[in-house]
């Protein structure tokens, strides 16, 4: 039996001030968001003109992996979901060889637009 000045159900609930500190993350997070966003549309758009390299690929396939990551811990699940399309997608192109296909970069731009319509704004 639980001594009688101990809240049985209290571990259930997040403190006031856990609440507190993982609203002002999401804030914090939101605002980076359009920079990487804005990182991100200008290494596709290097790659996507064959200036990009491995280098360039491989930092896109970072940034998604870290928004994908924000959106799972911060519950913006449209977010995490697009992000991860785009981080595999990136991921397929690396593990190929020679240049991508017309598919590969059609899928590529589309998962950038895709990852940049869910970033969230409020």
């Amino acid at each position: 039996m639980s001594p009688p000045d101990q809240n049985p159900g209290a571990v259930d609930r997040p403190g006031v001030q856990f609440l507190e500190f993982l609203k002002l993350q999401r804030a914090h997070n939101r605002r980076g968001f359009a920079q990487k966003s804005a990182r991100m549309s200008e290494l596709w758009s290097a790659i996507a003109d064959g200036k990009g390299d491995t280098d360039a690929l491989l930092e896109l396939e970072r940034l998604a992996r870290c928004l994908a990551g924000s959106g799972a811990t911060f519950a913006f699940c449209d977010l995490e979901v697009g992000a991860r399309a785009l981080e595999l997608a990136v991921r397929r192109l690396l593990d190929g060889s020679g240049s991508p296909s017309a598919e590969q970069c059609a899928e590529i731009k589309s998962a950038v637009l895709t990852v940049q319509s869910r970033i969230p704004t409020e």
